[in-house]
């Protein structure tokens, strides 16, 4: 098999492409990446939040991540959830502690409508999915007896993301 380290996978063309794409740009910073696991009958919700506000070094507008499926990803395992259009405008929403039932500890305020509006990001494994650092999403815990296994790789638009360029 053609195993990849996660560097040279960061450097796909097929992802800088499309995440150059959505930003509006050609020069890209992979700023960082994650792997994110949720064991079959477990792994814990992620409750609705913002890339920006929560994970460090990432920062500025111009900031996308990537969410490479590693298996496949639904809703009976848990698939990440978007509320459309929350990104616009760049709002930087309040992180609000939880009961500690989930896998951040933190969330952000959504209304019942807006969650009605959520839309289920379903993903065959090797299928990606990019989405604004402002756009609100979450998921559910893993309710089946299937893993669902996922890299994130943000990337930020070398031209107007300044600042901690530290690796993660």
């Amino acid at each position: 098999a053609d195993r990849k380290t996660w560097l040279e996978l960061g450097r796909e063309e097929r992802l800088l492409s499309a995440t150059g794409e959505m930003l509006g740009c050609e020069e890209l910073l992979l700023k960082s990446t994650h792997l994110l696991v949720k064991p079959p009958r477990d792994g814990l919700a992620l409750c609705w939040h913002q890339d920006n506000t929560y994970w460090p070094g990432v920062k500025g507008v111009d900031v996308g991540t990537v969410w490479l499926a590693i298996d496949d990803s639904d809703l009976a395992n848990g698939c990440m959830k978007v509320i459309p259009r929350t990104q616009d405008g760049h709002p930087e929403l309040e992180m609000i502690p939880t009961d500690g039932d989930d896998l951040l500890g933190v969330r952000v305020e959504v209304t019942p409508a807006m969650e009605s509006a959520a839309v289920a990001r379903e993903l065959e494994a090797g299928d990606l999915s990019i989405h604004d650092s402002f756009i609100i999403h979450g998921s559910e815990r893993n309710e089946s007896d299937r893993r669902r296994a996922g890299r994130t790789l943000r990337y930020a638009n070398a031209a107007t993301v300044k600042g901690d360029l530290e690796q993660h």
